[in-house]
């Protein structure tokens, strides 16, 4: 989506803990793992701007991580089929004089009612679940078929809100 609006960046992994604290809230969770991936990026690389997001599925108060192989994809999307549960995506700036910007998006979906042998055939494609907070992509065509509705931004559930974060870019003095 950057690339499109004619960016030109480096991807760097952040490398971090990314374990919830005890009782920690899902929206501070999200928020506090993208602060912590841009600060630790941005001190490795000073005067740059530095652009770092975190994708949280949530289910009731439960953050529902990222599934750590096909066994546990599949019991994610069990526990999310036919229901409705959000989806938190937190964006960072830090620019060059170290100012940081945030935003949060907040989204609601609902997955389509889904039989065992369809979880199944999702989840033998590592691609649709791999590193996907709650294992799937709205972005994909089959992912985005499991979608019953959304209430939201869809780019901010694909993993980067692009309208909040072009505005966040241009405080930052880019031209876009």
């Amino acid at each position: 989506m950057l690339k499109e609006l004619g960016l030109s960046f480096d991807i760097i992994p952040a490398d971090i803990d990314e374990t919830p604290f005890k009782n920690e809230q899902p929206k501070k969770y999200v928020e506090r793992v993208c602060l912590d991936k841009a600060k630790k990026i941005a001190s490795e690389n000073p005067n740059c701007t530095v652009l770092a997001a975190d994708t949280t599925c949530v289910l009731g108060r439960r953050i529902i991580g990222k599934p750590e192989d096909k066994k546990d994809a599949a019991r994610i999307l069990r526990l999310l089929t036919g229901r409705r549960h959000r989806v938190y995506t937190a964006v960072c700036i830090i620019d060059k004089t170290g100012k940081i910007r945030n935003y949060l998006s907040e989204n609601k979906l609902k997955l389509v009612a889904m039989r065992e042998k369809d979880i199944q055939k999702y989840v033998d494609k590592k691609e649709n679940w791999y590193g996907k907070a709650g294992g799937f992509t709205i972005g994909m065509a089959t992912g985005g078929a499991m979608v019953e509705w959304v209430q939201g931004d869809v780019s901010g559930i694909l993993g980067l809100p692009l309208a909040k974060t072009v505005n966040l870019l241009k405080a930052c003095g880019y031209d876009l």
